[in-house]
């Protein structure tokens, strides 16, 4: 155990309730359930946090609980409010690089070069405005870092009121190589995670010290911003049992055990869009092709088997594949599965005033919709929309 460390034992009935059932059950009685229905009202102080908190979900999904929510604007306090302090953060913001903090954060990270991310960057300010140190009076934040962020993240924990403790990292191997990546100076090899530690005089967590050494070998991993299993391990064998919490997941990093939140989490998201195969010949679709979304049956076909049916142009939802990944149209949720913010083409209703679908749930809209109704297929946020152009 920590040395000096000190945290207050629960009760012996609680000690055998897992993270996930306790954040289960405290979140969904706050803001919903695993089936996006709304909490049941059995009280006056339910009924106040219901009124507040509907628009954030939990759900679960691959054994781990999740919060689909732009974390710009997630209220992070009442977070801590309805499930209690979490004795460790982590967190892996999606970062500029120095230099390209000025840009617009359509998935760029510097200022002079057209090398790209599949996610949307932040702000320095942006970052550091993230109520991070509402989730904990103390414990523990795991903060991934590139290199050249490195000064702003010891400004984060200083903003989250964590004082630096040490760091892991990792180090990028492939086929038993050292793997070498994009760099300024240098070529990369390598990912660091800093460390920080917060404790007041009257609340110390406990902890076990010495489950690892600072290092990480893992391979090099796809998609990007990808980052290692190992950490999870790590972590859960310093502080076994603690309530985990994880900032800017995705579906992979979804896990028993854990409280994931991000803007690209739930089913909808577990398969990108894009490359998908023609219909007719089987093959993918190259991401600078166009695609052909037939609306009346929904199949995709690629430019040479829509030419081969003959039909006019009118019959099919023409998509361009021209971004580098999907556009999110934030603050509109699939009227359907309920994923907030749709990703990818969104489908609205002409005749149904704010009536959208994600591309996965187009297919039921076809067959459920008013079949009277003509949709149109919106690829990129629409102008005073925020998301990717």
């Amino acid at each position: 155990i920590g040395s000096g460390s000190k945290r207050p034992k629960a009760p012996a009935a609680k000690e055998d309730a897992t993270m996930a059932e306790t954040a289960g059950r405290n979140l969904a009685r706050a803001g919903g359930n695993d089936d996006g229905a709304e909490c049941p009202a059995d009280g006056a102080t339910d009924d106040e946090v219901c009124a507040d908190i509907t628009e954030f979900k939990v759900h679960e999904h691959k054994g781990g609980l999740y919060i689909n929510c732009d974390l710009r604007y997630m209220d992070l306090q009442w977070l801590r409010d309805a499930h209690g302090r979490f004795d460790v953060v982590l967190i892996d913001p999606p970062w500029r690089i120095r230099g390209g903090e000025d840009n617009d954060g359509t998935h760029t990270m510097l200022s002079n070069a057209t090398y790209k991310l599949d996610y949307e960057t932040m702000s320095n300010e942006e970052i550091l405005d993230i109520d991070v140190g509402a989730l904990s009076d103390c414990g523990f934040l795991f903060l991934w870092v590139v290199n050249s962020q490195v000064p702003l993240a010891l400004q984060c924990l200083k903003r989250w009121g964590y004082k630096y403790m040490d760091k892991i990292t990792w180090v990028k191997v492939n086929n038993g190589k050292v793997f070498c990546s994009h760099g300024y100076h240098f070529l990369h090899s390598s990912e660091t995670c800093i460390v920080g530690m917060k404790n007041t005089s009257d609340n110390r967590l406990e902890y076990i010290p010495k489950v690892s050494n600072d290092l990480i070998f893992s391979p090099n991993l796809k998609p990007q911003s990808r980052k290692p299993p190992e950490l999870y391990d790590i972590i859960e064998a310093m502080v076994p049992g603690g309530a985990c919490v994880e900032l800017f997941a995705r579906n992979h990093n979804l896990r028993p055990g854990w409280l994931s939140l991000g803007n690209e989490l739930g089913p909808s998201h577990d398969a990108l869009l894009t490359n998908l195969p023609c219909f007719n010949c089987k093959k993918k679709i190259d991401r600078d092709q166009p695609r052909f979304k037939l609306r009346r049956t929904g199949e995709t076909l690629c430019e040479a088997c829509f030419g081969k049916r003959n039909l006019p142009r009118s019959d099919a939802f023409v998509l361009g594949q021209s971004g580098e990944s999907r556009a999110f149209h934030h603050y509109t949720a699939c009227d359907i599965c309920q994923i907030s913010p749709i990703g990818g083409v969104r489908f609205s209703c002409l005749s149904c005033d704010g009536f959208d679908v994600c591309e996965k749930c187009y297919e039921t809209a076809r067959k459920d919709h008013d079949s009277s109704h003509q949709f149109e297929a919106v690829e990129h946020p629409l102008a005073g929309e925020t998301g990717v152009a």
